[in-house]
Parts: structure tokens; C-alpha cells; sequence
């Protein structure tokens, strides 16, 4: 481990502050990764329910890094900086081209894993009650529940007081809990921390080696 001025490290310039959004995303993706190995293959209520949990919270964390990492691309302010990272690096310059598309607007790039899952993300945690489409889309997503048999499978402490919901989230968001979606999200999750490894990496060396 080591200390590093501060004021040395992360600039008051653009690229400074293009790297701490960075750091803050890739140390995120690292948590949540870490916290969903550790209780993945339990075998028992809780951890599924945690690891729903934490799938839904990698979604929020990779939903809005691509976000950055699409202003960083394309905004005049970013992009001459993004671009020198790009092309010192052919690691980080192979990944962009694979992940080009899920940079744009998942609206006209409808096959991205973006689109067809992170777009999930207000759904699953959005709680609103003032919007009447709230409660249509609530409605609807109970009725797909009972149409396909699933119950709702509530557990109880020794007082028979209400404990938790098993995969309460459910309803909402039953296209993106699959074995698909996971793998894809996570294919994705992993070229974008490979990806930012390298930047950091990189800006690491240039700050703190002569």
C-alpha cells in the first residue's frame, strides 16, 4: 500500500477528474464483485436473495459507467484525453472497439447488452406511487406473476413475524434475473474492468514513477 499526495495525484484538470470517476467505477465494480463471489453457491434463501440483490446494484454501477465512459468518448471537453489513452494502449484500444455500441444510446443500438438489460435499472429501483403508470406497470407485472404460477414466497421468524421476500423483485425485473442476462451483464462487466485496470494503470505509472 502506498500514500500518494492527493494533490499530485488526482489534478485539478480534466484528466484528473476523468480519473477519479474512473477509480470511483472500477472500485465499485471490484466491491460488488467480490461481495457476490462470497455469497454465491450458498445453497440457501438469503444469499439468493443477496445475490439479487447485488446483481441489481452491478447493473446500476455498469449502467452508469458506460455512461461516463460515452461522455469521455464523445464530448470535446473529454475526448482528445480519452483518445491518448486510447491509442498508448492496445489493450484499452481492443476493448473500446468491442464495447463501442454499448457507449451510445441503447435506443438505437437495441441488440446491446445495455439495451436489453441495463435499461432495467429504474425499474428496479424506482418506488414511486404518484404516477398512475406506476401502478398499471405494478398491475401487469402481478398478473404475468399469477399467469406463469409463481408464488409469493414470504418467510416468517419463530414469533411469525414477517421476515423477507424471497425474489421480491421479481415481477419487475423477471427478464433480467436469468442465466442469460447474468452471463452477458458479467461478459460485459469484465471487459469494462479490464478496461479501466488498464487507464488506471496507466496514469498510475505516468504519476508516480520517474
Amino acid at each position: 500500500m502506498k500514500n500518494l499526495d492527493r494533490s499530485k495525484y488526482y489534478k485539478e484538470d480534466e484528466e484528473g477528474f476523468m480519473i477519479y470517476l474512473l477509480s470511483r467505477l472500477y472500485n465499485d465494480l471490484q466491491i460488488n464483485t467480490a461481495l457476490y463471489n462470497s455469497i454465491s453457491n450458498k445453497n440457501n434463501i438469503l444469499s439468493d436473495n443477496a445475490e439479487i440483490y447485488l446483481f441489481k446494484i452491478l447493473i446500476s454501477h455498469l449502467k452508469e459507467g458506460l455512461k461516463i465512459l460515452g461522455i469521455m468518448k464523445r464530448s470535446p471537453k473529454y475526448n482528445k484525453i480519452f483518445s491518448k489513452w486510447i491509442n498508448s494502449n492496445k489493450i484499452v484500444d481492443q476493448i473500446m472497439k468491442d464495447i463501442s455500441d454499448e457507449l451510445e444510446s441503447p435506443k438505437n443500438y437495441p441488440s446491446t447488452v445495455n439495451a436489453r438489460f441495463l435499461d432495467i435499472r429504474d425499474e428496479v429501483f424506482h418506488y414511486s406511487i404518484k404516477e398512475t403508470k406506476d401502478y398499471i406497470y405494478y398491475k401487469n407485472c402481478q398478473r404475468d406473476m399469477i399467469d406463469k404460477k409463481f408464488d409469493v414466497c414470504i418467510e416468517t421468524d419463530k414469533f411469525e413475524k414477517y421476515k423477507y421476500e424471497v425474489g421480491v423483485d421479481m415481477p419487475l425485473a423477471k427478464n433480467v434475473f436469468t442465466e442469460e442476462a447474468i452471463e452477458e451483464v458479467n461478459k460485459l462487466k469484465n471487459k469494462v474492468v479490464v478496461l479501466l485496470k488498464e487507464i488506471l494503470t496507466d496514469y498510475y505509472n505516468r504519476n508516480t514513477k520517474s
